[in-house]
């Protein structure tokens, strides 16, 4: 069975389960504390162009989406200050786990570290985390397998388009809404896992394939061979 349902449904990146493995016997300082979770932390700043950065590692994005939700109403009320932020997601670019939350400004909320504790998305072992953001940005890894990730799912849009199917929307990114009549659903449905996200009208649904880092050329021939 071909899957093209999400982005994080593989395991981790091969550079990553080989720097974790390598640093396995280290010891290291926790909670993030540790030289590769500083050292990613760099790289992130000179990566985003954010010399003063603010960068956290929490454990995962409903976790971050509700610490930085919480952060914030702590903040905001007095508006003391402004803090930008945005998310780097570590799963769906070859992570096993993890999210970068970067305060560009470095102005991220008071006791924004006691926050992330109170959530339960600080990780004891932070360096887990550390690592493997450390090893995405080595070398331009994130930003490669992005790139594949991207490149597949034009792949996968061209053949749709040339098969005749119409688009929900014009997506740039990995993951690419068609609208497909309910008896083609049916059949590729018995070949390939992707996700229907809603009905488009009586005949047809719109459906949701989505590309990753790890998505072949052999998978990607065969689900050509199927739509």
């Amino acid at each position: 069975m071909l899957s093209f349902e999400s982005d994080y449904n593989n395991g981790a990146h091969p550079l990553i389960l080989r720097k974790l493995v390598e640093t396995n016997d280290l010891q290291s300082l926790t909670y993030g504390f540790d030289q590769w979770s500083e050292s990613a932390r760099e790289k992130i700043r000179i990566a985003t162009e954010c010399p003063h950065a603010s960068v956290f590692f929490l454990t995962g994005g409903t976790q971050t989406n509700m610490t930085v939700i919480d952060g914030s109403e702590v903040t905001l009320p007095w508006l003391s200050q402004h803090c930008d932020v945005f998310y780097i997601g570590g799963t769906k670019v070859g992570a096993l786990c993890g999210e970068a939350v970067v305060f560009p400004r470095g102005n991220a909320p008071k006791h924004f570290f006691n926050i992330i504790k109170r959530h339960g998305a600080l990780s004891a072992k932070g360096r887990t985390i550390g690592i493997q953001f450390d090893t995405l940005f080595t070398d331009n890894l994130y930003f490669n397998i992005a790139k594949h990730a991207i490149t597949m799912a034009m792949r996968l849009k061209k053949t749709l388009q040339n098969k005749g199917y119409k688009f929900f929307i014009d997506s740039p990114t990995n993951q690419q809404f068609v609208v497909l009549p309910n008896d083609k659903i049916e059949q590729l449905s018995q070949k390939v896992e992707f996700t229907i996200w809603e009905p488009f009208d009586e005949k047809s649904k719109v459906c949701r394939f989505v590309t990753s880092w790890a998505t072949t050329e052999e998978q990607m021939k065969e689900l050509e061979m199927w739509v």
